[in-house]
């Protein structure tokens, strides 16, 4: 009989059963009007197969659970039975469509909608979970849109499957759970499920409404759950750039493989997302102006901001110490609790530097140990040890690697603030503590100081919308670098000119306030790098549009030191933007303006020896200027002062290269390993090996590693614009290595690729090639015509060590 026909005939004398409304993969959806209650209901049939599959009884008795959810965002089910050998439920019936048809329409949603609909699914996800029901299914299919809410449908359903059915679904070849949606556990076969499944299906749903599609596609279902299981998804900030990183962020926290490093419920994951995305007001009115309309509706922009404010969550917690600081220990995920001496050694590590930065107060490794493996809750040992954070982490296997997750958590309220995680290859067991303890302490160093730095501006501002628009516009600031590394320099430069414009408005708020101001001034440094990584050619052929920003920032900063003559920070960033114009000056102003910049950076150092920014940005200084003991010492400075490992990574550059300078080579290979392992990805210590090949005259170099090196460093998308310089530092090795004819092809070829390729500055290091194969006067003819297009170098290349050899030549 037709499946219409055979439930009409079942349920004739309770339901007036009309037409079809859709159908899935489990059951058929038809409108129907409640004959009693004289209202229209939607009736879910489950496929004959099915239905014969399973016990009725069992079945019914577990969607009386279901029946028991009563919340504003929840479908609610009004009747349940078996008719006509079918099993169903009923649903009211209401105007609207599925997330699925809407996204099958749209696509992409915006983000404030998005973020809306999966807060509206995670409350109805906590009211479940409160209860002991957890979804199974949540997918766009079982959202309804209607009057401006969602509501999720089916709740219970996939358990009631599960319970009723059992190894009968699986042989029947019926699925429970979707594959593109699955959490790993899910994935691989468990049953006893908890919230934390549905959170992670909840991600998978998110980051579709913003991305377009799924977290993970495949040819098959189980080469999805094969993603879902051993894979990361891609970055949401390479499908959509426009995505802040606080939202990706908590996208990743849901999506995590490890249930435990998910947010622990989904009220957690909707506060998240509701802390994180309130400014987003702001953004979707600015993202709509193109960045000219911005300049002429600059007023505009400024009453849209204050508006936005309203939106902001007001700052009422009592302030932690967050330089109060307690490593927890770190838990052992090992199936047989093998890396329990991986998780205790890294976890001592961690207290022992981090107890030894200056500024911090790091709770003792007896403090702690009495709190490993009790499941006191974070709360209670963030009161009872008296710290105003806490850090959690834990060690895994995967595969051939090893995996240390790491939580930052405010203690107070037990809120997660950062997260992040480091792997490595179990190949090398006794580097790996040290490795990993060094890039976590970083790591670690970096995300404390933000929020101690927080805090500490927060009782210095009058005002606290003032305050809060500041942190909006680092906010900003953080999502231009995230679209940068990107490739979407568009992007960037309209969050740079949102940025300033809530800069604006908090100088507007607080006038007395300096710090709007000189961020406002470090914004214009923002512009002209921007501009030059979208067009390497624009230091040359912009120059007086970059000056007359970095010309704004100095007015900017003036006004900041008017305010408060005593603003280090303000002095430090006058200094920092006269290095910077030194760049694009005429020759006769650059020693000048050295001068200048090293002036203010003394004071700046000398009125607070803390400072590593200014240390690092006056090392810069002396180093432009040919003083390179001094340039390496202020370096060294950097180092000690700096805290919160903010400018190690570049302090560790400029000793490196300061030893290159000196042909120091085997202090130059320590300072690149040192700083390599700290700091893993930074472009400038991912270089640093390949350079030395090319430099050192120590030993024979190694040509092999040189062509594996350049190859690893050309995939590393922020620092693909020097490739060019890369392929010519593989021929100076092959050029040190005797490999003449080889050297002599490479460096044809990228003279070739030059011609298509804008590159700046590959003439000197073509001539120093050249110098290794001997023929001076070709090196010389290069570095000539170099220095007409570009005197100012003249200074810098005429000390160079590569080219010893050229200078006692005339000219």
């Amino acid at each position: 009989m037709d499946l219409l026909e055979q439930l009409k005939a079942g349920l004739e004398s309770r339901y007036d059963v009309e037409r079809e409304l859709g159908r899935g993969g489990m059951a058929v959806v038809y409108l129907a009007r409640d004959i009693k209650h004289n209202r229209q209901v939607a009736i879910k049939a489950l496929r004959p197969e099915l239905s014969a599959s399973l016990g009725a009884e069992r079945f019914l008795r577990e969607i009386e659970i279901a029946a028991g959810l009563q919340h504003p965002h929840i479908l609610p089910l009004y009747d349940s039975g078996e008719a006509g050998g079918l099993l169903y439920y009923v649903m009211p019936y209401q105007e609207g469509e599925t997330l699925r048809a809407r996204l099958d329409r749209d696509k992409q949603l915006a983000f404030d909608e998005a973020l809306a609909i999966c807060r509206d699914i995670a409350k109805a996800l906590s009211h479940a979970h409160s209860l002991g029901v957890v979804h199974r299914d949540i997918k766009p299919e079982n959202v309804w849109l209607t009057g401006g809410q969602a509501l999720v449908m089916d709740f219970g359903i996939a358990r009631a499957l599960t319970e009723a059915g059992g190894q009968t679904l699986t042989d029947s070849g019926v699925a429970i759970g979707t594959p593109a949606y699955m959490s790993p556990e899910q994935a691989s076969g468990a049953t006893d499920l908890d919230a934390r499944s549905d959170i992670y299906t909840l991600g998978c749903v998110l980051y579709e409404m913003l991305a377009g599609e799924t977290p993970f596609t495949g040819p098959t279902a189980q080469a999805i759950i094969a993603r879902h299981i051993n894979e990361r998804p891609p970055s949401l900030s390479i499908v959509r750039p426009t995505t802040p990183p606080s939202i990706e962020g908590a996208i990743d926290i849901a999506l995590a493989k490890v249930p435990a490093d998910r947010f622990s419920t989904a009220a957690e994951f909707a506060e998240s997302l509701a802390r994180r995305s309130a400014p987003q007001v702001v953004i979707s009115a600015l993202r709509k102006r193109r960045r000219s309309e911005l300049l002429v509706i600059a007023a505009v922009v400024v009453l849209v901001a204050a508006a936005a404010v309203a939106f902001w969550p007001r700052v009422t917690a009592p302030l932690a110490d967050f330089s109060r600081v307690a490593v927890l220990y770190f838990d052992d995920r090992s199936s047989d609790q093998s890396l329990g001496w991986l998780a205790d050694g890294i976890t001592e590590d961690l207290i022992d530097r981090l107890g030894a930065v200056q500024g911090l107060d790091v709770i003792s490794q007896s403090g702690v140990r009495q709190y490993s493996g009790t499941g006191v809750s974070p709360d209670s040992i963030g009161r009872a040890l008296e710290a105003g954070l806490l850090v959690s982490g834990a060690v895994e296997p995967i595969g051939d690697s090893i995996r240390v997750t790491v939580r930052l958590i405010e203690a107070v309220s037990a809120v997660l603030i950062d997260q992040f995680s480091v792997g490595r290859q179990r190949s090398d067991v006794l580097g790996l503590r040290e490795d990993v303890t060094l890039e976590v302490e970083g790591l670690l160093r970096a995300s404390i100081g933000e929020h101690v730095s927080l805090e500490q501006q927060r009782r210095e501002a009058d005002d606290d919308e003032a305050w809060e628009l500041v942190q909006r516009s680092r906010e900003l600031l953080g999502d231009a670098l995230t679209l940068v590394n990107a490739g979407d320099f568009d992007a960037a430069s309209e969050r740079v000119d949102q940025a300033d414009s809530l800069l604006a408005l908090a100088e507007s708020r607080s006038p007395d306030w300096p710090v709007p101001i000189y961020e406002r001034g470090g914004l214009q440094w923002e512009r002209a790098r921007l501009a030059m990584g979208a067009d390497p050619a624009a230091g040359v052929t912009r120059r007086e549009e970059l000056s007359s920003w970095l010309l704004s920032g100095l007015t900017q900063a003036e006004r900041a030191l008017e305010k408060d003559p005593e603003s280090i920070r303000a002095l430090a960033l006058r200094g920092e933007l006269l290095l910077r114009l030194s760049y694009f000056a005429d020759l006769t102003a650059i020693d000048t303006l050295l001068e200048a910049a090293r002036r203010d950076l003394t004071v700046a150092t000398a009125s607070d020896p803390s400072y590593a920014h200014a240390w690092y940005v006056l090392s810069q200084v002396h180093e432009l200027r040919g003083s390179g003991a001094e340039a390496e010492l202020a370096a060294h400075k950097a180092l000690e002062t700096d805290v919160y490992a903010r400018e190690a990574s570049g302090a560790f550059t400029l000793l490196y290269f300061g030893a290159l300078q000196r042909e120091a080579f085997g202090e130059a290979r320590e300072h690149c390993r040192q700083g390599s392992r700290r700091f893993p990805n930074d472009p400038n210590l991912m270089e640093c090996e390949l350079t030395l090949l090319a430099w050192s005259g120590e030993g024979r170099p190694d040509v092999r590693r040189a062509w594996v090196l350049q190859a690893e460093l050309d995939t590393a998308v922020a620092i693909s614009h020097g490739r060019l310089h890369r392929r010519l530092y593989v021929a100076a090795v092959l050029a040190r290595s005797g490999m003449a004819d080889s050297a002599r092809s490479v460096m044809s070829r990228t003279q070739q690729i030059a011609t298509t390729e804008f590159a700046v500055g590959l003439q000197p290091v073509e001539a120093y090639v050249w110098t290794l194969l001997g023929e001076e006067d070709r090196a010389f003819t290069l570095l000539t015509d170099w220095f007409e297009h570009d005197p100012e170098s003249r200074d810098y290349w005429g000390r160079h060590p590569w080219f010893r050899t050229l200078q006692d030549r005339p000219g």
